[in-house]
């Protein structure tokens, strides 16, 4: 081949490198409003930058346009009013269409117009979270290894027939590969789920620039925290951690965002032992620089965690007791419950509380609940309508000993504490709190 020709091949693939490159992803959109005025704006964000939000204007007749400077295949995210349409795309330089009907302003239905690459994306998400839900259910159940071999086998004939049929799609060529268990390579000497558990990232390439851009592998690192580690110790819990961190230090970017993600699936998912196993693991990680503030976060939440001492709290303005430790001694347990009487969700939960606490507490329980209101009209006001028999007590200072000692990031906060003074539950809901109690005080 000359130089003349190697000149004009090389100069090709530039560009048509760089056409790709700034083309990002053009969409156009076309709202029809079933009910009320179509919307003068919907705003877009990426998976992959979420904290970067832009604002497209619609105009009078519901069209609406955008060029995304994302350069990779990412998951996007649509949203007016409350409401939202998800969908995923490539790069391209022909435009991505959608469509949009809303009510009110509130996205009823949505689509793209005839996108393979969208309908692959979802096709694949629907097969993981299926299976997902089935071999979470056989890891509660303590199913048999049988099941295990039949969920897995099943499981790896329908991702490998999806890669077949949806074959030059990104879902299809490279999206399905993070999931592919080697199902050829189990040891039918030992048990199948330990495999799987400890196998679970093998197909994971920690070196490709696009896995932050969709939520598959955000949903895989959730989904390892939520279900897969439920029937392994804590000591087991911390290495599977361990052997994950060790794989995403190849990239700083995906070694600190699988950290907090770890983090913040094990908080969320109200996972006392990974939330300690993380702990244990961040505070021996002798690489762990870049996690500074995740470090300070687990420290503080470390404070009052299952097995730590509760700190006491003084009841001034309670007309029932003087002190939270005159509750703990006199009952088997004491649920120590912070809320916001403006917090939409402490709205749902604090009525729970009482019903948990009218059935348990001639049984030992009582409840010592420290609102956070700066409004304390308000706080009296929904107390008022509540009517609750036990100690309520008003902290509006948010920097106070107490609200820093128990690390209260969000809220409603339940911690249940034994007539020991030992914390026993900290991340639980009031659901999984109430059978607690149903176990222990009979």
């Amino acid at each position: 081949m000359n130089n003349s020709l190697l000149k004009f091949c090389f100069y090709s693939a530039l560009i048509f490198a760089y056409q790709f490159a700034v083309a990002g992803v053009e969409i156009k959109g076309q709202i029809i409003s079933l009910k009320g005025d179509i919307p003068k704006q919907i705003f877009i964000a990426s998976f992959n930058h979420q904290s970067h939000i832009d604002t497209i204007p619609v105009n009078i007749y519901g069209g609406f346009s955008y060029r995304s400077k994302e350069t990779v295949p990412a998951y996007y995210q649509l949203v007016s009013g409350t409401t939202s349409f998800s969908f995923f795309a490539l790069p391209q330089a022909e435009p991505i269409r959608i469509m949009l009907q809303t009510n009110g302003g509130q996205i009823v239905s949505s689509a793209t117009e005839d996108y393979r690459e969208n309908d692959a994306f979802e096709k694949l998400s629907k097969i993981l979270v299926n299976y997902d839900v089935f071999i979470a259910q056989a890891i509660q159940n303590k199913e048999p290894d049988s099941i295990f071999k039949a969920i897995f086998s099943d499981y790896s004939k329908t991702l490998n027939s999806f890669k077949l049929a949806e074959k030059g799609t990104f879902a299809g060529d490279s999206l399905v590969n993070l999931r592919l268990f080697p199902i050829l390579s189990i040891d039918n000497k030992k048990e199948v789920y330990p495999q799987f558990l400890f196998n679970f990232f093998y197909s994971v390439n920690f070196k490709n620039e696009n896995l932050l851009a969709t939520t598959i592998y955000s949903n895989m690192v959730d989904f390892f925290v939520k279900a897969l580690c439920d029937n392994v110790s804590v000591k087991q819990q911390e290495e599977l951690i361990s052997n994950l961190m060790q794989r995403a230090k190849v990239s700083k970017i995906l070694y600190n965002y699988t950290a907090e993600k770890i983090y913040v699936s094990a908080v969320s998912g109200e996972k006392e032992e990974m939330t300690t196993a993380f702990t244990q693991w961040l505070n021996t990680e002798e690489e762990a620089s870049s996690l500074s503030v995740l470090r300070a976060k687990t420290k503080q939440l470390s404070a009052s965690m299952p097995g730590k001492s509760f700190m006491d709290i003084p009841l001034k303005n309670s007309s029932i007791y003087q002190s939270l430790s005159q509750v703990v001694v006199k009952n088997k347990f004491t649920l120590l419950a912070f809320w916001e009487s403006d917090c939409h969700h402490c709205r749902s939960v604090m009525p729970v509380v009482k019903m948990v606490y009218d059935t348990f507490n001639l049984k030992g329980f009582d409840v010592v609940a420290v609102s956070l209101d700066q409004d304390t009209v308000a706080w009296k006001n929904y107390l008022s309508q509540l009517q609750p028999k036990w100690s309520n007590i008003n902290i509006p200072n948010p920097t106070s000993p107490i609200v820093n000692h128990y690390f209260i990031f969000q809220l409603p906060t339940l911690i249940l504490i034994d007539n020991k003074g030992i914390i026993v539950k900290r991340l639980s809901s009031i659901a999984t709190i109430g059978d607690f109690l149903d176990k222990v005080l009979k």
